[in-house]
């Protein structure tokens, strides 16, 4: 990670401990490169994560099933975002049920001057 995204995490931060009525209970900070963040956060990735939002999801089989993907795809994507922090998944017995880690997902695109501009 690049100096420049360091001190945009640094100076967001900083806004959250002086204003943390402002900033969520919940949130990942994630301070990507671009090539990480196209890793990641693929089209089929974002679906998921969308699917997950709007609705309870039983399981990873009924999130498949919901969204007309392989189970084995469903799978792999959702252990990629539990990596990085983005989704939960709890088994029980033989389910696997996906859930939201966090209410936001922060990415720090722009240097720390900047950031500290738009958060204030």
């Amino acid at each position: 990670m690049t100096d420049e995204r360091w001190e945009s995490v640094h100076a967001y931060l900083n806004y959250a401990i002086r204003n943390p009525k402002k900033v969520p209970d919940k949130g990942v900070l994630l301070a990507l490169s671009t090539e990480e963040l196209s890793h990641v956060f693929t089209k089929k990735r974002l679906e998921l994560i969308n699917a997950i939002k709007g609705n309870e999801v039983d399981s990873v089989s009924d999130l498949s099933r919901n969204l007309g993907r392989k189970l084995s795809a469903v799978d792999r994507d959702l252990k990629i975002l539990e990596n990085f922090g983005i989704v939960t998944l709890e088994k029980k017995g033989r389910v696997v049920t996906p859930s939201l880690k966090a209410e936001i997902l922060l990415l720090p695109l722009v240097p720390a001057k900047r950031l500290e501009e738009i958060v204030a």
